[in-house]
């Protein structure tokens, strides 16, 4: 079904997929399993610069860098091979390439989507008694995320 400019999205609309390639230029993306929640916040370092040419005497402010942060929350599923391979790669410390944007139900060409490579900043499980077992995992961008569209 084709969407509408100005529609809201449905966050089920959008989805975190896993690389699960150890090709980086052969990827292979795995929408991560019985997802419940993804977060994606975007952070800038600033530096400041004073001199004796600053308008009103005031520091200039410029933009040194950009981070990319994930949050990424999920139902535990027997056999669960996402968190198996996010804790693998965690416990070798490699970094994990990530791919943030419309489920490939909704994709349609033109649509923008985030890919770069990520660290794994922390990986968390909760088993509460008569609960859902869940897992967070929280990425930190590692070098540039870029900002891809779907081919036709």
């Amino acid at each position: 079904m084709a969407r509408q400019e100005g529609e809201p999205l449905d966050g089920r609309n959008l989805m975190l997929y896993i690389n699960t390639s150890e090709d980086p230029d052969s990827p292979s993306w795995k929408a991560q399993a019985l997802a419940t929640s993804h977060t994606i916040t975007y952070n800038t370092e600033t530096k400041e610069r004073l001199t004796k040419d600053s308008p009103g005497g005031n520091p200039e402010k410029r933009i040194t860098s950009v981070t990319v942060t994930i949050k990424a929350d999920a139902l535990r599923s027997f056999g669960d091979s996402d968190k198996k391979l996010l804790l693998k790669t965690m416990k070798q410390k490699k970094n994990v390439m990530l791919k943030y944007g419309f489920a490939e139900d909704d994709e349609q060409a033109g649509d923008d989507y985030e890919e770069g490579e990520f660290v794994i900043d922390s990986l968390e499980e909760t088993s509460q008694a008569g609960e859902d077992v869940t897992y967070s995992a929280q990425f930190s961008s590692s070098g540039d995320v870029v900002t891809k569209q779907k081919e036709a």
